[in-house]
């Protein structure tokens, strides 16, 4: 008979495709390690190609990762994953309409790519026109999308008293921004103070703090648009 959180007998672990870093997976992994559910995350460019439609595979329904894979189910895209993982680990109880949970994953997925958007934009630019473009994005977009997620978020979570899956979504977004788009921006401490109080509960479990595993937020190496 298997343990708690371990797939039945003759069943595959749960697999989390993605490449070498926590990233857009990163809210997927946080609830496995908070909940105790067994996972292998697996980032080998040969197995990424055997199930993404954008490095080769030729029969997928799915684009490109994250990727999670539980028995017979297969799901693609960070918000999709977030919810299916939040659900199976019964993260989902604080929800009170999951079309509604949807629309703030989308919410704060679209504000991500935005951000990043922005940045790249600024590549092509001369240093001065560079933070002139900046500066404009984080007085105007990024205010307009923050005021949306801080009207959506009732307190101290999302829904209220208990932490949900859009509640490690938003955090595991917010620790992309600050590692890479965002990094070094004085863009947090002015209404951001709901956004800020999910992320420092979040980031205060020991699942979160004293995570020990191999992966980091972004991986070494990888092109950040952050200013140092």
């Amino acid at each position: 008979m298997a343990e708690e959180g371990e797939p039945p007998e003759g069943q595959p672990p749960l697999r989390i495709l993605y490449h070498a870093m926590l990233g857009r997976a990163g809210a997927v992994v946080r609830m496995c390690e908070e909940k105790g559910q067994p996972y292998e995350f697996i980032s080998d460019f040969p197995e990424l190609a055997k199930v993404c439609g954008a490095f080769g595979a030729a029969e997928s329904g799915t684009f490109a990762p994250p990727v999670v894979q539980d028995g017979d189910v297969t799901v693609s895209q960070s918000g999709a994953c977030t919810m299916y993982i939040g659900e199976k680990l019964g993260l989902s109880a604080g929800v009170p309409n999951a079309a509604v949970a949807m629309q703030h994953l989308c919410d704060i997925g679209d504000w991500v790519v935005e951000c990043g958007n922005a940045f790249s934009a600024i590549k092509e630019l001369a240093p001065e026109e560079a933070v002139q473009s900046l500066q404009a994005f984080a007085q105007k977009r990024f205010v307009q999308w923050v005021a949306v997620l801080e009207q959506s978020i009732v307190g101290p979570f999302y829904y209220g008293a208990e932490a949900t899956y859009v509640d490690y979504f938003l955090v595991s977004s917010v620790d992309w921004l600050q590692e890479v788009w965002l990094k070094g921006l004085p863009v947090w401490e002015t209404g951001c103070a709901k956004i800020m109080a999910v992320v420092a509960s979040i980031r205060a479990l020991a699942s979160y703090a004293d995570y020990a595993g191999p992966l980091k937020t972004v991986r070494d190496g990888f092109p950040t648009l952050a200013p140092e």
